[in-house]
């Protein structure tokens, strides 16, 4: 029987082949491989890659580390002679397998690397799709060993919902909007205020419909119009200065920063013998801090004011914390409290971002966690050992990154 040696090869191997499910395997091959099994063998810029006949087996006779798993649309043409287009939704599983000395921890971060990388430019048709697997698994993810994919058209009871993207693409069309989003919209951009113009624009409405939801607004007391800058301000429930020269004396050590209206209300709830200052200023330019006491620990809490995802937005939120750290400048913490843009985990459900949970900044493994003193060379870029003794075990893996 005839072979061939195939070295750090991506094999493919179809499990299962029917109109409405398959299953496939990509994995390394560094044996003999059959040739008598071989379907086709990779050449030029797919050296390395080899496709197998048929081979039917159960998925459960394959052992799986992490697992996950997406939808998608499918458009069918129907075989009726009528050319009639048929929608039908498929779930796509994918199971990982890893290196036989590969940690879980750090297979979950590969395997959550390696979805994003396969999500981004998505391949519309299933050569695409794997080809572009087998690609990434031969050029990038060592530490997978193996990858079962799984299709299977769901019945009509078993469909999920998916949002139709075409809905989202309206930046042309004018939405209808209610009191509530002119709200949001104000409360989004506070401590800074915002035109008419805006507004509308942001809404995608008429500046008519939003002057008529913001009249309303200030009549409820829950938005105020600035004159002298033509911009509407969300207003609060205490009453605050719009100018202060200089802060108090009597600085806090720890700032809390939030993003959301809400947030920060909830945050001033908490803060005893709160004093609020508003520095308001046009160009997106204000500021709002509240002092007080959390316990026994001065405390300042700011909001950061937001209106769309621009590179402008993040730069106003970057500047808005800088003069917070100017402004005040004994803090010694600071604490982002909210949503913080939480996202689900793509290959652990149990790292899903819920409610109560506290996220800790970290470093990556073999970095340091703290630098009592550190020295860094800009012609060699290396960085020189610690000299603080006490770290310890953090002292340790610090050296072993660095070197």
């Amino acid at each position: 029987m005839n072979s061939m040696y195939g070295k750090s090869l991506v094999v493919l191997t179809p499990l299962k082949q029917s109109s409405n499910h398959n299953i496939a395997r990509i994995h390394r091959e560094y044996e003999v491989i059959d040739s008598y099994n071989v379907l086709h063998v990779g050449a030029g810029s797919h050296v390395g890659i080899v496709v197998n006949k048929l081979m039917p087996a159960n998925i459960e006779d394959f052992e799986s580390d992490v697992a996950l798993s997406f939808s998608v649309w499918l458009t069918n043409r129907k075989k009726d002679g009528n050319d009639q287009i048929e929608q039908v939704q498929e779930k796509r599983s994918l199971l990982f397998k890893l290196g036989a000395d590969i940690e879980l921890d750090h297979g979950r971060a590969v395997v959550h690397k390696f979805f994003k990388t396969l999500m981004s430019s998505f391949p519309t048709d299933y050569v695409s799709f794997m080809k572009k697997t087998m690609k990434l698994l031969q050029q990038d993810f060592p530490d997978i060993s193996s990858i079962i994919i799984d299709y299977k058209i769901v019945e009509k009871h078993e469909q999920i919902s998916i949002p139709d993207a075409a809905q989202y693409e309206s930046e042309s069309e004018v939405e209808e909007v209610t009191i509530g989003h002119v709200q949001e919209v104000l409360e989004h951009a506070y401590p800074n205020g915002l035109n008419l113009r805006f507004i509308a624009e942001a809404l995608r409405c008429k500046e008519e419909e939003a002057s008529a939801y913001l009249a309303e607004l200030e009549e409820a007391g829950i938005a105020t119009y600035l004159a002298e800058s033509d911009e509407w301000l969300r207003n609060t429930s205490k009453s605050q200065p719009t100018t202060r020269n200089g802060i108090d004396h009597d600085q806090p050590t720890v700032a809390i920063i939030t993003c959301l209206f809400v947030e920060k209300q909830a945050m001033d709830s908490l803060i005893e013998d709160s004093t609020s200052i508003h520095k308001y200023k046009t160009g997106g330019e204000s500021n709002v801090y509240t002092l007080g006491r959390i316990g026994n620990h001065k405390v300042v809490a700011t909001k950061l004011g937001l209106i769309g995802d621009s590179r402008e937005a993040i730069t106003s939120a970057g500047s808005i914390t800088t003069r917070l750290l100017g402004n005040f400048q004994q803090i010694e913490h600071v604490f982002v409290v909210g949503v913080g843009g939480a996202v689900p985990h793509y290959t652990d459900e149990r790292l899903h971002a819920r409610l109560g949970d506290a996220v800790i900044s970290a470093s990556n493994p073999h970095a340091y966690v703290y630098a009592h003193e550190l020295m860094f060379n800009r012609d060699t870029k290396r960085s020189n050992r610690l000299r603080n003794q006490k770290l310890g075990r953090s002292r340790q893996k610090y050296s072993k990154y660095r070197e």
